[in-house]
């Protein structure tokens, strides 16, 4: 090989190499990009769904991108009345998902967990459909005529939703290309949980009396009830029209209830007639808060201390005088115990009907609203 030749070689081997290198790199980009993006388009994603006795499904990419998928239009409505991300959103439905675990039933709520540990809770109606919706263009509350459906969406028009969002998001979508409400478009969901319910009530609420002395006490009982699945403990608040009257911390096991004893001083309201009502606080996860208030339907009066002569019957005068100290004088030493109890009589609240009483009617005699 001569000279020339051997120039001729290498100058080949050298072109050979960098063909070579080119190759390769490509080869390394091919790999790297069909690690990065899944052969059924997915990117990687898991998913646990668990039962209410905590039997749970693992589900990756491959799983749920073998699932029967709902495509269907959805946006939401921001807190300012704003719509945003209207657009076609693909995904299984969520109860296609929850039915891989026996699915939930009206006695069960859904705890929804996102990768960051947000949580959302959505009730058995909400599972089916049961949203506010909006027109997408005012964001005005429009009525729904056809179902909606709560998807775990993977796409959004087509494409892998974005990191932060995805990738897999709550979306609550239809055919009539409505929005419903940003607080239940949960992002980069990791979590299905079936759940009892988290539910707390007030079932009653009655005043001791129907006529109270103005700036003298009342008794206020009300009932609280936990109708849900779980311990809960919450605040139980009286009312007298719209003024606090009392404030009870209240613990209560799954399926109890309680009878609350709220003192209701009255002295700065004025004469007039007032309606009571009690409230508990929703707890952590409560979706039914249609039950958390009561109002009483027994009628009330704040008036003149010791105008108790009428109040057999429910009603008042408006003046103290010698029928009301009559009156207590019929009921002298009556207490709760006696079959002529009448706790309007009871001026002061301290369960006896004494001296005590008549002497704050005598104090009051001729005084009128």
């Amino acid at each position: 090989m001569d000279v020339d030749d051997f120039k001729h070689n290498r100058s080949y081997i050298k072109c050979l190499l960098v063909m070579i290198g080119l190759i390769s790199m490509m080869m390394v980009e091919t790999i790297a990009l069909s690690t990065a993006t899944r052969a059924d388009g997915l990117p990687p994603m898991t998913l646990t769904v668990v039962a209410l006795n905590g039997t749970q499904v693992v589900l990756h990419e491959s799983d749920i991108g073998s699932l029967p998928a709902v495509t269907a239009v959805g946006g939401f409505r921001n807190q300012i009345g704003i719509v945003k991300e209207m657009g076609n959103y693909t995904g299984p439905s969520l109860d296609t998902l929850l039915n891989l675990v026996g699915g939930m039933t009206s006695n069960n709520s859904l705890r929804v967990t996102a990768a960051d540990n947000y949580t959302g809770t959505f009730s058995y109606d909400m599972v089916n459909g049961a949203f506010q919706t909006y027109d997408h263009t005012t964001g005005n509350p429009v009525p729904h005529y056809q179902s909606l459906t709560p998807i775990l969406a993977y796409y959004f028009n087509d494409t892998n939703l974005p990191t932060g969002e995805g990738p897999l998001r709550l979306a609550i979508v239809g055919p009539e290309g409505l929005a419903t409400f940003s607080q239940y478009w949960v992002k980069m969901v990791v979590k299905l949980e079936i759940r009892y319910i988290d539910d707390v009530a007030t079932t009653s609420v009655v005043p001791l009396k129907t006529v109270i002395g103005q700036g003298y006490p009342c008794n206020v009982t009300a009932t609280a009830a936990n109708q849900g699945g779980y311990d809960e403990t919450f605040n139980a608040i009286a009312y007298s029209n719209q003024t606090t009257i009392g404030t009870h911390n209240v613990t209560l096991s799954a399926g109890n209830s309680t009878t609350i004893l709220f003192n209701w001083d009255t002295t700065g309201f004025v004469y007039g007639n007032y309606t009571l009502s009690a409230y508990t606080s929703p707890v952590p996860g409560e979706t039914n808060t249609t039950n958390n208030n009561c109002t009483s339907n027994v009628p009330l009066h704040i008036g003149v201390p010791g105008d108790v002569s009428s109040t057999t019957s429910g009603m008042y005068d408006g003046i103290t005088n010698m029928k009301d100290i009559a009156y207590l004088i019929s009921l002298f030493n009556t207490k709760p115990s006696s079959p002529t109890w009448n706790p309007n009589a009871d001026i002061n609240n301290d369960g006896i009907v004494n001296m005590k009483d008549i002497a704050i009617a005598i104090a009051y005699f001729n005084k009128h609203e």
